[in-house]
């Protein structure tokens, strides 16, 4: 922290020195709230200072001697971190790039970089990276399905994030784009992301916290199942009572005809 602000600590892997020189001159970093804390030659050098050192970003290229970026990326990754890692990459190495998402690469740039791109990226990262320790309030029906699905979830930052999202849009529809734009990330990061830290996909999360805000609409007693179908999105009320019923084990009808509130079912 500088002055109450984070500063987020960056580690460069590239075996050009020119263009480490290069990239930690770049006022940028700066400008978006980042130091360039670390540098390494190879991806292995990388590695030995990722395991002694706390880094916020991985700035790295993708092809390099004894461990190329992709393997330093998998590696970070068995260890258990999201940390986000931008791969920089040729326009022949955009295969490898593209492999670097899959593997769950924040983003990638083209060599050289830029400042008007990096900026932009970090842009993205610090949005990211930034409100660690916020802590959102959550609405009560992304509570219970957090409790119930992910449970000790809401300690983690980016579920946590995530739910205060959903929190704030339970009124209406929303994509995992959507989602993956509010927190600043791509959507195949995003989706990535949430699976391996939630333990079950966005789109079955999301699912039941629709069907967990649908359940206090019916609690009110002053809708119809249609009138929620629309209020949820749903074009179908066939489709809306389906869906309901695949999460609860129950019909809306069933759900309100047994007295819901006093009813405990589980969500699954």
């Amino acid at each position: 922290m500088k002055g109450g602000v984070k500063i987020y600590s960056v580690l460069i892997a590239e075996d050009d020195s020119a263009l480490r020189f290069v990239y930690r001159k770049m006022k940028v970093w700066t400008e978006y709230g980042f130091r360039v804390s670390a540098e390494a030659a190879s991806g292995t050098e990388a590695l030995k200072i990722f395991d002694k050192q706390s880094f916020d970003l991985i700035f790295t290229d993708i092809r390099m001697p004894f461990m190329d970026g992709l393997d330093l990326l998998a590696e970070v990754r068995k260890r258990g971190t999201d940390i986000p890692v931008v791969l920089v990459s040729s326009y022949d190495d955009f295969e490898y790039a593209r492999r670097g998402l899959v593997l769950g690469a924040f983003d990638y740039l083209l060599k050289p970089a830029d400042e008007k791109k990096l900026g932009e990226l970090l842009s993205r990262a610090e949005i990211f990276l930034g409100g660690n320790s916020d802590k959102p309030e959550l609405n009560e029906c992304v509570v219970r399905v957090l409790n119930e699905k992910i449970p000790g979830g809401g300690e983690d930052v980016f579920l946590r994030k995530v739910c205060g999202y959903l929190s704030k849009n339970t009124h209406r529809t929303v994509s995992m784009s959507d989602a993956a734009d509010a927190l600043g990330v791509s959507k195949d990061y995003f989706g990535k992301t949430f699976k391996r830290r939630a333990g079950v996909a966005f789109g079955e999360f999301y699912k039941a916290v629709r069907v967990e805000y649908a359940k206090t609409l019916l609690d009110t007693g002053n809708y119809k199942n249609y009138e929620i179908s629309e209020k949820l999105g749903y074009s179908d009320p066939d489709y809306f009572t389906k869906v309901f019923k695949e999460v609860t084990g129950v019909t809306p009808s069933q759900y309100k005809n047994a007295g819901n509130r006093n009813t405990n079912f589980i969500i699954f």
